[in-house]
């Protein structure tokens, strides 16, 4: 006691100390953040957070740190500080207040300088709403912080326009221009503008007054001339969207000198082209022509020519008004020449369109031809469009797709037009595969025509994407699109809709001939999974009838032999199936038909009859010979006669065989279950033992420890009982065979004497499965257990010397090997746990000879592991090699090697 109050002065000393270091590094880091210096604040802020947790100088460390990290442009390193800290709590400070304020503000200017504006929206509101809260309870703090307020709104405000919810932002960006003297004249200026745009997206005439009240306030601002000029050009749309033309030309012209009233003017005319309102784009084209410079006049062409296709009825009549045009402009001395060929590739491609309108393909790819190398993107793209059109129309499927293929080498395919066509062709020429990614695209899209929909429906279809094909398909018209529709939905195995579809697909007696019969096999093979086997009896009858060569015939057969079946009818059925044996086209489907009729037989208690069906094959050594002894195995079984089962099956499990694997697994299994069914535990256990050494991944393997495990503590095995069971329980594997295994080994513990591992095992139960344990009386147990280990319990070293002299007595007894395999582990795992790798070491090589005595694999493998690692422990690395060496020599398969491997690797 006297040492530990002599320590106390000193540990207050270090506590006085350390808070006062702490205080000057704030201090250094505010004098670093005052004067700018932000490495300096990120350095003394690191050097705060090393010492102080969840404190208010950590916090405000953090968001220093983050501010001036984002302004270093060290974007991620900011927002891991700044979202790794927060403080909360009901008695915030005003300084903690506008902490969190600021760090809310920052992790916005973070969200929004990379693109992600919705969570910046979401922070620069929680940093205002922190703010007004600061105002309310500290105006004098608030009044001297930053105004972390205002900034949300003007960044807030942003996040809104990029999200284009304008009718959001136009409150936030009225608050930045109500409040100018709070902004620079740069933010002030980009948010006017945003805000008369915001207002012009709304597109509505009230928003359009209050378009013209804000220009109107704003009109002799600080403002230089070219967001003047912008500010009358919106003034402009204000008065047009108000239906004053007078007054928006006269505002587009204050907008600039002629270069820019034609500008202006055009682009009214774009707007209200893509408006259609046709009148007023020819009103502001023939306002701009005659202050036009070259270029213009190019595109006040082009928008004449497609205003003269549109509004055509007859589009044939459009397309040649579209034409006239054009050439007329060719034809003006100032176009046309190979000077100006470059800039003539707008008319030149928009010729080649209207050119295919009008079918005609020579002068389509003709125009097409001289914009194939322009350096402008779109017009080579468009070219490539038309030249792989005209082919594609011409019937030159293949040219169309190799000069697609030679354009995507330099090239993205991005075009909808382009895209839509290159995935036609490559379905025309069957590249099914192929075409599926190009219409994924499309039909993302919804950029498809009919034709394309079917197509790509098709391959859909083929490719196992059923939703999608339904998707497609329903956007398509026709019978081929409910039948592609039908095909999936059998696919998704959704029957009732299958049904559905192709009875109507056959009622409606406008089916193509080559659908008519596979909709009749697939609406009866439906009927099948839906249980009707009146229906598909019925139904694959009238198939097979109308359909004798068709390719379905064999699984008509099948599936109206397991109709029958279903119905009763055991003569129908055995006819049907040996009719399939005789139309299976390979000797799978005759074999498959062979084993459903030996199925049917020994279902209706034909057992001999159907034992010599299978008996001419039994002997072969194939897949289908081997399927035939495991059948022949089981229809035993079902004759009564498990003796003779178990020597099939015996035979089955000894094979090496590739093909035989499954087989030979299941017949493992089914022989260690014959004799567990007959109560001879000892068999059973040798046997469940046997398929755990032959089949270590194999899907019964845990069910066959756990049954082992039973069958050793039914025989009076209890140690090796335990053993087996501890194997699933030391897993790491998933299998729902856990939960009895610790259940069976807080009983098998108890009866063994070790209260402290069954008091374990049944507390652990109780935490992790709850009421299941509780109800198995596992909450009980535990407290009936804690009583015993209490008065029974040992030490750690009264464990160890207490294995340690069973080991030594035992040590040459043969019939306690598992007893000794067990203290080994024991002994090895406390060994380890204290430290001392080298003698852990040597008793995992203990265990791993018990285990071997024993017969027991998985123990063994795992015990050399041990050795291994307790070696590595020790730096012992000749001797863990040559573990490792031995470990591979006998258990080259096993998962510990496996482990092993990347220890081994390092020696």
């Amino acid at each position: 006691m006297k040492k530990i109050l002599c320590m106390i002065p000193a540990l207050a000393l270090f506590i006085s100390h350390a808070a006062g270091e702490n205080q000057n590094l704030s201090a250094q880091m505010r004098s670093s953040y005052e004067s700018g210096f932000y490495p300096g604040v990120v350095r003394y802020a690191e050097e705060i957070l090393r010492t102080e947790k969840d404190s208010l100088a950590s916090f405000r460390a953090a968001v220093y740190e983050g501010e001036c990290l984002f302004k270093m442009g060290r974007i991620k390193d900011a927002r891991k500080i700044l979202e790794s800290h927060r403080m909360n709590g009901d008695n915030l400070n005003p300084e903690t207040i506008e902490l969190n304020s600021s760090r809310f503000y920052w992790l916005g200017r973070i969200e929004l300088s990379e693109k992600n504006h919705e969570k910046a929206s979401v922070c620069f509101f929680n940093s205002a709403s922190v703010f007004q809260e600061l105002e309310k309870i500290s105006p004098k703090t608030a009044a001297s912080a930053f105004d972390y307020y205002s900034f949300s709104m003007l960044y807030g405000a942003q996040a809104y326009y990029e999200r284009q919810m304008f009718a959001e932002a136009v409150p936030l960006y009225e608050y930045v221009i109500s409040n100018g003297a709070k902004f620079s004249v740069g933010d002030y200026s980009d948010s006017a503008l945003s805000l008369v745009r915001c207002y012009k997206e709304l597109a509505d005439k009230k928003n359009a007054q209050k378009c013209l009240s804000v220009i109107s306030a704003l009109e002799n601002g600080p403002f230089d001339t070219d967001t003047k000029s912008q500010l009358f050009f919106f003034k402009g749309y204000a008065y047009e969207k108000l239906g004053d033309k007078k007054k928006a030309n006269e505002a587009y012209r204050k907008a600039g000198a002629k270069e820019k009233l034609a500008e202006t003017s055009l682009l009214l005319a774009v707007e209200s082209f893509e408006a259609k309102d046709y009148g007023s784009a020819l009103f502001y084209l023939d306002d701009a022509s005659p202050v036009a410079f070259s270029e213009q006049k190019k595109i006040i062409a082009l928008y004449r020519a497609e205003i003269a296709y549109e509004s055509e009825s007859d589009k044939n009549d459009g397309s040649r008004k579209a034409i006239e045009i054009l050439q007329q402009i060719l034809k003006s001395e100032k176009f046309g020449k190979p000077e100006n060929a470059s800039r003539d590739e707008p008319v030149f491609i928009s010729l080649a369109r209207y050119n295919a309108y009008l079918k005609n393909w020579k002068e389509c790819e003709s125009y097409a031809s001289g914009c194939q190398k322009s350096t402008n993107p779109e017009i080579a793209g468009a070219a490539v469009y038309w030249i792989a059109l005209a082919k594609y129309e011409s019937g030159d499927i293949a040219k169309a797709v190799s000069i697609i293929d030679a354009y995507k080498k330099t090239h993205p395919l991005e075009d909808s037009s382009l895209l839509n066509l290159y995935a036609k062709a490559l379905a025309k020429q069957g590249k099914y595969h192929d075409a599926d990614a190009v219409f994924y695209s499309l039909g993302e899209k919804n950029q498809l025509d009919n034709d394309g929909r079917l197509d790509y429906s098709r391959t859909l279809l083929i490719a196992g994407h059923y939703v999608s094909t339904k998707e497609q398909a329903a956007k398509a018209n026709g019978d081929e699109a409910v039948y592609l529709s039908a095909l999936a939905s059998f696919n998704q195995h959704r029957w009732k809709e299958a049904e559905d579809s192709f009875e109507r697909l056959l009622a409606s007696k406008n089916l193509d001939n080559e659908y008519i019969a596979y909709a009749q096999f697939y609406l009866a093979y439906s009927y099948y999974q839906s249980g009707n086997y009146e229906k598909t009896a019925a139904g694959m009858k009238t198939f097979i009838s109308a359909n004798p060569l068709h390719p379905f015939v064999w699984s008509a057969y099948m599936t109206l032999s397991r109709s029958s079946t279903f119905l009763k009818k055991t003569d129908e059925a055995l006819s049907a199936a040996e009719k399939a044996v005789q139309t299976g086209r390979t000797e799978a489907e005759k074999h498959e038909a062979l084993l459903l009729s030996a199925g049917i037989m020994a279902d209706a208690g034909l057992y001999d009859k159907a034992l010599k069906s299978l008996r001419p094959y039994i002997a072969q050594k194939s897949e289908f010979g081997y399927e035939c002894k495991y059948r022949s195995a089981e229809i035993l079984l079902q004759q009564g006669n498990p003796a003779a089962a178990d020597t099939y099956f015996s035979e089955l499990a000894a094979l090496t065989d590739k093909k035989a694997a499954l087989l030979a697994e299941e017949s493992a299994y089914r022989r260690a279950e014959l004799a567990y069914s007959a109560q001879d535990f000892v068999k059973s256990a040798e046997l469940f033992e046997w398929y755990t050494k032959h089949f270590a991944d194999g899907k019964f393997y845990y069910a066959a420890i756990y049954f082992s495990a039973d069958c050793l503590a039914r025989i009076g095995e209890e140690t090796r009982a335990i053993l087996r069971y501890e194997q699933i329980t030391d897993s790491s594997a998933e299998t729902s065979y856990r939960y009895g295994a610790e259940k069976n080994l807080v009983a098998l513990y108890e009866k063994s004497g070790d209260y402290g591992s069954a008091l374990a095992m049944a507390e652990r139960m109780v935490s992790e499965y709850g009421k299941q344990a509780v109800n198995d009386g596992l909450a009980d147990k535990a407290g009936e257990l804690r009583k015993r280990s209490t008065d029974s319990s040992q030490s750690l070293e009264e464990q160890i010397k207490t294995a340690e002299r069973n080991l030594a007595q035992n040590k040459k007894n043969s019939s306690q090997v598992s007893q000794n395999l067990r203290d080994s582990l024991f002994l090895a795992g406390a060994y380890r746990s204290k430290g001392e790798n080298k003698k852990s070491a040597e008793l995992y090589l203990e265990a791993a000879k018990y285990a071997r005595q024993a017969g027991d694999d998985e123990h063994a493998a795992r015990s050399f592991y041990g050795a291994l690692e307790s070696f590595d422990a020790a730096a012992l690395y000749g001797d863990a090699k040559a573990t490792f060496t031995e470990l591979r020599r006998l258990y080259p398969d096993s998962k510990y090697t496996k482990d092993g491997e990347k220890i081994a690797s390092q020696f």
